[in-house]
């Protein structure tokens, strides 16, 4: 009998991933799933999910700023491994334009 497991990446892209303030959080993420990873660069991100979708274990969840998100989701949307987006920002109303486009894309913060 085959043995289907995975991993899930929580994965968060965010110039600022590295403040104090969101290092914290990025810590605490990691505590809770040894799998999160903070990226600053968007290529660097990108990468990592696309050599994901190569691998039927390694399924990612993308926790990404607002401005990012809309330059990368395109890009990235139609990966299998991509389970779902979760965009947080400061201006919903302009965001919403293009992440309803989307429907990987479930949340949007404030």
């Amino acid at each position: 009998m085959a043995s289907f497991s995975s991993v899930i990446h929580f994965i968060w892209l965010d110039t600022n991933v590295n403040s104090s303030s969101n290092k914290e959080l990025l810590t605490k993420m990691q505590q809770l799933n040894a799998s999160t990873i903070g990226f600053t660069d968007k290529g660097e991100c990108q990468r990592f999910i696309e050599r994901g979708s190569e691998s039927e274990n390694k399924r990612c969840i993308l926790i990404v700023s607002g401005s990012l998100g809309k330059e990368l989701v395109p890009d990235i949307h139609s990966c299998d491994n991509l389970i779902s987006i979760y965009v947080y920002c400061g201006n919903i109303e302009f965001h919403r334009q293009w992440a309803n486009k989307y429907y990987k894309v479930t949340y949007h913060f404030m």
